[in-house]
């Protein structure tokens, strides 16, 4: 299942308030998306996820969710089905190997995020297990330090994330101003705000 995983900063600090900072977050996000006929938007462990049909293309995806208010930056994703009681990374070996099918590189890393603690395994292990695999199936080098890819993993409720691409968007445009078709760039300059609550 294609889908983009939207992480941002300054909510997670908002406390009590966190939850109607998300929903917030979640509102603006059907809203930018609405046309494109994506009905799927839902609140992870401090991100979001938003399923993307395979009628839509990542490139429009990609254009709307950086213009998103609150957005600090998202990734393109494939989500795999992930039993936490006994995992098998199967499945995810299988994707990323067709996802480093697509790319060329001389070396890679496997860098995992285990957000949900019932997984028994560590991100270490899951580093190895899938960095392992990755390298007997394509024969290029492990590198940690400055590889020519970085795979990310993310374990996320019950779902393993397959990243394919990643996009860093720090400004935050007013959606009233910024998709106006007459705003000039200077405009939409002037209508950046990164403070606090009012970024939603």
């Amino acid at each position: 299942m294609r889908c983009a995983i939207v992480h941002y900063h300054e909510l997670a600090l908002k406390g009590r308030n966190r939850d109607f900072f998300e929903q917030r977050l979640v509102r603006n996000l059907r809203l930018a998306l609405k046309d494109l006929k994506i009905r799927r938007i839902e609140s992870l462990q401090g991100r979001i996820r938003v399923t993307i049909p395979d009628e839509v293309t990542p490139d429009l995806v990609t254009e709307r969710l950086r213009r998103t208010c609150g957005v600090s930056n998202f990734l393109l994703t494939e989500s795999v089905p992930l039993d936490l009681t006994a995992p098998d990374l199967t499945t995810i070996k299988q994707v990323a190997e067709r996802q480093l099918s697509e790319q060329t590189f001389n070396s890679f890393r496997v860098t995992a995020k285990r957000a949900d603690k019932r997984l028994p395994l560590t991100s270490m292990d899951v580093e190895r297990e899938v960095g392992g695999y990755l390298h007997e199936a394509t024969g290029k080098a492990v590198k940690l330090k400055q590889p020519d890819l970085t795979l990310y993993r993310d374990a996320l409720a019950e779902h393993g994330i397959e990243p394919i691409d990643l996009v860093c968007v720090n400004l935050y445009p007013f959606d009233e101003v910024a998709w106006r078709k007459d705003t000039r760039e200077e405009e939409a300059v002037e209508m950046i705000d990164v403070g606090g609550p009012t970024l939603l």
